[in-house]
């Protein structure tokens, strides 16, 4: 079976390279004439090897390949990313059999150390096989039947290379602690902004400066200045808390620039990581998958890609000082409750180098500040 190549011919007068290919009788097609000094058409590969072979006045070109010729070009030219392909799609079987974590979903982690003994005791561990469906119904029956007193539920799953495990504690006349009688107190010092009080006597009211442990709400309930009863205070305490908070962010950003060039990408994905047959160009649009496992976050799919150049750019210490008071803020609101917020926040002292800045922020926040102490432990410091 003859292999075909697309070549362009450059030289001196090339309609006499075609005399002389049809005097030798080297069929030809798809011809073209760019000018009297170049030309392209298609021939066989085994007359453009005659040709080159032979050749001593023109420079003969090769800018396509058909057939099996073309395939072996591309191998080529991408022998490193077909290789780290097939070197991932070889690691699935590998890995499609090996668990790599263990969730155990429980909030206690006395029970959640029990269950991980008991997996372990029955070899499944990290980095171990994972347990067939068979393996997992015959583990959680033993589990069940060994922990009948500590254990009322368990389920094993398998999820990728993941196991997660649901379980559900045996409560068995467990009775809720009996409180003593106490005071609601501030857990840090703060303005006072709402006192919400149930039960007990309030000490303070709203706009109050307060100390860290001082009382808000007493459980000692006072008449004529004496102690009649000691209650569990019950309650809730807000107030305006203070932060300073230190933040560094780079001054150089890099922003990546998208070209009109369009292409079909091949891309290899494993886990997050993306090996791409044309590393310079982005997806932007649906994929085709070729491949997709379910066991493991591994596929392999075309998808059109436009070309991207990255380009490095600086920050002025106005827009730098921005994105530093963006980044504290939502560091201090990742530490809130639903029922907290940032009142207000503002940057005071920076410094700047050659590659970062240092920005001090300050935050006024709306806090639960509630904390407690037992009554009896106050009255035994106070004597």
């Amino acid at each position: 079976m003859n292999e075909f190549v697309y070549v362009e011919v450059e030289g001196k007068n090339v309609l006499l390279f075609i005399r002389r290919i049809i005097n030798n009788n080297i069929k030809y097609d798809k011809y073209s004439l760019i000018n009297k000094n170049k030309l392209r058409l298609r021939i066989t590969y085994d007359d453009y090897v005659s040709l080159i072979s032979k050749n001593s006045i023109y420079k003969i070109t090769v800018i396509k390949y058909y057939g099996f010729k073309k395939i072996k070009y591309l191998f080529l030219k991408y022998k490193d990313y077909f290789l780290s392909s097939i070197i991932g799609l070889l690691m699935i079987i590998i890995l499609s059999n090996i668990t790599f974590k263990i969730d155990i979903i429980h909030n206690d982690k006395d029970v959640r150390q029990l269950i991980k003994n008991e997996l372990k005791n029955n070899n499944i561990k990290e980095l171990y096989k994972t347990p067939s469906y068979k393996k997992r119904l015959l583990v959680k029956k033993r589990i069940l039947k060994e922990n009948k007193d500590k254990i009322e539920w368990l389920e094993i799953e398998v999820k990728g290379s993941k196991i997660i495990v649901k379980v559900t504690e045996r409560r068995i006349n467990k009775t809720q602690k009996e409180l003593h009688p106490r005071h609601i107190v501030a857990k840090k010092s703060a303005i006072l902004k709402k006192i919400v009080a149930e039960d007990g006597m309030i000490l303070k009211k709203k706009n109050d400066y307060v100390e860290k442990g001082e009382t808000v709400i007493s459980g000692d309930i006072l008449k004529d200045e004496e102690v009649k009863k000691s209650v569990v205070a019950n309650g809730k305490i807000y107030g305006e808390v203070w932060y300073k908070v230190k933040v560094s962010y780079p001054l150089y950003y890099k922003e990546t620039v998208y070209l009109s060039n369009v292409k079909s990408n091949v891309i290899l994905k494993f886990f997050s990581k993306k090996n791409k047959l044309l590393k310079d160009y982005s997806e932007i649009n649906d994929k085709s998958y070729l491949y997709k496992e379910d066991l493991l976050p591994i596929s392999l799919y075309i998808s059109k890609s436009r070309k991207t150049k990255t380009i490095k750019q600086k920050l002025n210490n106005s827009k730098a000082i921005s994105k530093a008071l963006f980044l504290a803020t939502k560091k201090i609101n990742n530490t809130l409750d639903k029922d907290e917020y940032i009142i207000d926040k503002k940057a005071l002292n920076f410094h700047s180098n050659s590659s970062t800045i240092e920005v001090d922020v300050f935050f006024r926040v709306y806090e639960n500040i509630t904390s407690y102490k037992d009554t009896e432990d106050i009255k035994e410091k106070s004597e």
